[in-house]
């Protein structure tokens, strides 16, 4: 048997060329035969960076991040690497997430963990409940911040982005008066927040807040949430009852005994085809006997 040949080099399906062994993060996925991950450490942490500015979050931006790896993202890994985080002084923009994550992972990982591939994840997208935008994301668009709201810190325009998203959503694209009259509104949220904390007055403030909701047509605190297929039903034969008289609707017992029809298919398709198989009987005609217009065919018949 030939001696087995070290493996010295793999290749980026990011960069799209190869590189050698040590510019890829190892791998706990049996998937990857050479055992480092399809992207190199530079295509990993750009990919994690990217992915914080487009959501907001380092929790989504990582899980993201790990489903393009082809490794799990863990509750417990990611809640050591934000110890570890909280713990540095500084965080720039070129911080190494995806190897510190991977140096986490293996460190808390336990002997009955089964941590290898995605498919190991153990939260999934939708219970990610980080809102605010991360510090990272914020610095990256400091300009653009400013420009929208003004000189804040960074907790506040995370506030601001939150509460503007929140009364947004949804609403398409906004003319510039709508959007300066929505951002207004958040910045007297701000004054309110940072006036309670304060413990002062905010009278003036709420009253700005009501000025505000009521220009953009969203002080009626009505539910204007829409009705299922269900409730319209339900609610247009509310209507439709609250229109008649109940005694209406119970005036001919005859007429509407059979409202469903289930008493006249029984009689016309059980009991008429059987007695005429029982007894020889030649009963061919229908009896729509709640049809008005059957009484004029009956009639016809005879």
């Amino acid at each position: 048997m030939g001696a087995v040949i070290p493996i010295t080099e793999s290749y980026c399906i990011g960069c799209g060329r190869p590189y050698t062994i040590e510019q890829f993060y190892k791998s706990p996925n049996p998937l990857h035969h050479n055992g480092v991950l399809p992207y190199c450490k530079d295509c990993c942490n750009r990919m994690v960076h990217d992915y914080i500015k487009k959501y907001g979050n380092l929790e989504s931006a990582l899980w993201m991040t790990c489903v393009n790896v082809g490794i799990p993202f863990t509750r417990r890994a990611f809640e050591a690497l934000e110890r570890k985080i909280s713990a540095k002084d500084k965080i720039g923009k070129t911080f190494n997430y995806v190897g510190n994550y991977m140096q986490v992972m293996n460190v808390n990982r336990k002997a009955s963990d089964k941590w290898e591939e995605f498919a190991d994840t153990d939260v999934s997208f939708g219970d990610i409940k980080n809102i605010q935008k991360h510090e990272e994301s914020i610095k990256a668009q400091a300009e653009k911040f400013k420009l929208d709201w003004g000189h804040h810190e960074v907790e506040e325009y995370q506030f601001l982005e939150y509460r503007y998203e929140y009364y947004t959503d949804g609403l398409g694209e906004l003319k510039p008066s709508q959007e300066t009259l929505y951002r207004r509104l958040c910045l007297v949220e701000l004054a309110i927040r940072k006036k309670d904390e304060a413990g002062e007055d905010t009278k003036e403030e709420q009253k700005q807040i009501l000025q505000l909701m009521k220009a953009l047509e969203i002080d009626d605190f009505k539910n204007t949430k829409d009705l299922s297929m269900a409730e319209k039903i339900i609610e247009s034969q509310i209507a439709w009852m609250e229109e008649e008289e109940p005694a209406f609707h119970y005036k001919d017992l005859e007429k509407y005994k059979d409202f469903l029809g289930a008493e006249s298919y029984w009689e016309n398709h059980v009991k008429r085809p059987l007695r005429n198989l029982l007894i020889g009987s030649k009963e061919y005609t229908l009896k729509e006997t709640q049809d008005e217009i059957a009484s004029v065919t009956e009639k016809g018949d005879s």
